[in-house]
């Protein structure tokens, strides 16, 4: 087997600083001197490499889509919630992550599903204690699932 090489270069190093995006850049390691701070292209390294920390305001892709599949089961238990009870749902950030929860391991089909089982026939303690909350759905899941394999 053979280990990926890490590319260790200028450009992707935490120091490095470009204006214009382009092929070079200043090194910022250590203070300027007289002249400012030294010049390199992005291909240039030095033994001073640190990896530049990933930018928490770019989401990847899969985090986007994640996040729109989650939006999409809050949108969807928001309008079958009005289609049975003719009322708007209170939802919080723990709604959020629930939606996220149910997401886990599963297509967006088979979630949307689950919520609509779970608020047309809720499982019996659910019910029994007015547990209809999108919170409660992932602990459902796996009795919702089981009844679809009963049918």
């Amino acid at each position: 087997m053979t280990m990926a090489k890490k590319k260790i270069e200028c450009g992707l190093c935490r120091y490095w600083h470009s204006d214009d995006g382009l092929k070079t850049g200043l090194c910022r390691r250590s203070p300027p001197v007289s002249s400012g701070w030294p010049s390199c292209y992005a291909s240039d390294w030095c033994g001073e490499f640190c990896a530049k920390d990933p930018d928490p305001k770019q989401e990847t892709d899969t985090a986007k889509e994640e996040k729109t599949k989650a939006h999409t089961v809050i949108a969807h238990y928001i309008n079958r919630w009005r289609d049975l009870f003719g009322t708007t749902p209170h939802l919080d950030g723990a709604d959020a992550a629930a939606a996220k929860h149910l997401l886990k391991g599963r297509e967006l089909k088979e979630a949307l599903w689950i919520v609509d089982e779970f608020l047309e026939e809720p499982p019996k303690w659910n019910a029994d204690n007015n547990e209809l909350s999108l919170r409660h759905i992932p602990r459902a899941a796996n009795k919702i699932l089981l009844r679809k394999g009963e049918r």
